[in-house]
């Protein structure tokens, strides 16, 4: 077990043992407040967003389920992780940008807006459900087979 420092946005910050279930937001930069471990371990549930910025992390270890906001973002390309795996739900928006992976391999339903611009994700994995809009770069579209996917938004594609 190791600590985390949970809700960096809010004036509420607090620290968690990480255990199965994390009470709040998680986020994961470069050399800043939660870092110094590769992986998120036996956790499996996070009760808020989980940010991850040019983190040291490799792997999400047990995560199963997001119930806020998901975002991965490579800056100074630091960024280590290179799979969702085994993530399965996010309950608000994901956003995917500047990453070293090519699928959404286990991630089966996106309650809000997916967006995967910026990426070379062109694999949609398990992807059973989009709550909001698809956005994804125009050049990988061709790729992406959404015979099982319902969207309830609009699919938006971009010259990226």
């Amino acid at each position: 077990p190791f600590l985390l420092l949970l809700n960096e946005h809010s004036s509420k910050q607090k620290i968690s043992l990480a255990k199965k279930i994390i009470p709040g937001s998680l986020i994961l930069r470069y050399n800043f407040g939660n870092y110094g471990f590769e992986s998120l371990g036996k956790i499996e549930v996070i009760r808020g967003d989980l940010g991850v910025s040019d983190s040291q992390i490799k792997s999400l270890g047990n995560l199963r389920k997001v119930y806020k906001d998901l975002w991965i973002k490579s800056y100074e390309h630091h960024l280590q992780l290179n799979s969702l795996y085994p993530l399965s739900e996010v309950g608000g928006n994901v956003s995917i940008r500047d990453v070293g992976f090519n699928s959404l391999e286990t991630l089966e339903k996106v309650k809000g807006n997916l967006n995967i611009r910026g990426t070379e994700i062109s694999d949609l994995g398990n992807l059973k459900f989009v709550g909001g809009n698809f956005i994804a770069p125009r050049s990988l579209y061709e790729n992406y087979d959404f015979s099982g996917i319902e969207i309830k938004g609009k699919v938006r594609l971009y010259n990226d």
